[in-house]
């Protein structure tokens, strides 16, 4: 049930079993998939209008028109205190305006609590949103976007059953997360094979420290370097 994976870029041989190696293949065709449609487009005018009243800097406005105004699936990973949250508050306002119904999802109880009370936008722990999509509660159509905060904790059998249900139900699909970060508990790493599959858009520049040597030691944390 073993799949010898080759080396890796630690030089040392890596290994998936047969399933996970399955389950990943699927997850990247998927991801391809959405990432190749475009129904959830929004108005320049309206980005425009709310990347200045929100006053976002410009790695934050690339991101938001990135995660509003490309395909079904986008991506947007974010060093720590790069405003990532505040990032979809802006853009959960766009979506809003567009007419679109946004639920958030994240892997923790309090990701997905700190999701909803610092961007408005309502949110479940992935496993309540798969429970309540699967006993029929949470309806999802070609009018829905799912978000997707802290995507980089998300464990590769979770991140299959949610893009599987979004691409069913003709949903959008915008994940922001930190590959460095706390990585999944469980196994896989999908958020970094969706990047190969759909790209992303990257925001680098911190804001939540405001001093430089702060700045610095985050940036050095967050790329390993000394």
């Amino acid at each position: 049930e073993l799949i010898n994976l080759g080396l890796g870029d630690d030089g040392r041989l890596h290994f998936a079993s047969r399933q996970a190696f399955h389950l990943e293949n699927h997850l990247y065709q998927l991801t391809e998939k959405l990432a190749n449609q475009h129904h959830f487009l929004v108005a320049d005018s309206v980005v425009k209008t709310v990347a200045a009243r929100y006053g976002l800097n410009e790695s934050q406005k690339k991101a938001l028109a990135h995660l509003t105004q490309t395909s079904d699936l986008a991506l947007v990973v974010g060093v720590a205190g790069s405003g990532k949250t505040y990032l979809l508050k802006a853009a959960y306002e766009v979506w809003q305006a567009a007419g679109y119904r946004v639920q958030g999802v994240a892997f923790q109880g309090r990701a997905a609590a700190a999701l909803e009370n610092d961007s408005g936008i309502p949110s479940h722990t992935i496993s309540r949103f798969l429970h309540l999509v699967k006993a029929g509660h949470l309806k999802l159509d070609a009018k829905t976007i799912i978000v997707m905060d802290e995507m980089g904790m998300t464990a590769l059998d979770d991140m299959q059953q949610v893009i599987k249900i979004v691409e069913a139900a003709g949903s959008g699909f915008k994940g922001v997360g930190d590959t460095e970060q706390t990585q999944p508990i469980g196994r896989g790493a999908p958020m970094r094979a969706m990047m190969e599959a759909a790209g992303c858009v990257r925001m680098d520049t911190i804001i939540r420290q405001q001093v430089d040597w702060q700045k610095a030691a985050t940036l050095a944390m967050e790329t390993q370097s000394p």
